[in-house]
């Protein structure tokens, strides 16, 4: 029938290279009638977007067993969502995996801080759009980070300690901090309270290089990186 046809059109949409179509895609399959709600669901989870993880997480109606089969996907994205979403179900185990999990979005993100650092003298256009791009990866490891620590704390408590570290008033980032300390530990939460509280880029490069060996960067360095994406 037709509508076999277009269901499978769209479960093939979801390998399509433009992130919107395959967030359309998804979004189409997600209506029971098509049958492949959770395939889709399981497929998406491996996506390279994070919008596209978040809607199959939240769309997800996986069981258990499923997702305990998806913490050894080779696709570590599904890795990823399976764990948070087995996290939120109350596993202490899927728990503590998670919390390994988010060191790597904390690390990519001060690898970006080092790669703006040498941009810090750059006085040309070029220089000013590049050094946008990498604080636009920063915030978007951060996303990733937040929304993994969702299966540690509901998603508004998750969003209020992200605002308030990065907001102005003393005593909301204390708080703040007291709390992204309790629901991880003093050193994780140590090495992602400077990413979001205006500390200097200089100090950022020394984190970067004190807590995960990233090494300073030449502006030579940044721009052989930036080069594929031009």
């Amino acid at each position: 029938p037709l509508q076999d046809w277009a269901v499978l059109a769209l479960a093939t949409l979801l390998r399509d290279p433009a992130e919107g179509i395959r967030l359309a895609a998804l979004q189409a399959l997600l209506n029971p009638q098509t049958g492949l709600t959770q395939t889709a669901v399981w497929k998406a989870m491996a996506d390279a977007s994070l919008t596209i993880r978040q809607l199959a997480c939240e769309s997800s109606n996986l069981p258990a067993a499923k997702l305990e089969e998806g913490l050894s996907s080779a696709q570590p994205f599904r890795a990823e969502a399976c764990t948070l979403l087995l996290s939120r179900s109350g596993s202490f185990r899927a728990q503590r995996r998670l919390l390994e999990m988010a060191q790597l979005p904390v690390r990519q993100a001060y690898a970006f801080q080092q790669l703006r650092l040498p941009l810090i003298k750059a006085k040309s256009s070029g220089g000013t759009l590049l050094d946008l791009t990498l604080d636009q990866g920063v915030e978007a490891q951060l996303d990733r980070l937040f929304w993994l620590l969702t299966g540690l704390t509901d998603q508004f408590s998750a969003q209020h300690i992200r605002r308030a570290l990065a907001g102005h008033d003393p005593i909301a980032r204390a708080n703040a901090a007291e709390a992204l300390d309790a629901l991880t530990t003093p050193a994780f939460a140590a090495r992602v309270i400077p990413l979001l509280d205006g500390t200097p880029l200089n100090t950022l490069g020394q984190l970067a290089a004190s807590h995960y060996n990233l090494p300073a960067q030449t502006q030579a360095q940044t721009l052989r990186w930036a080069w594929p994406a031009l």
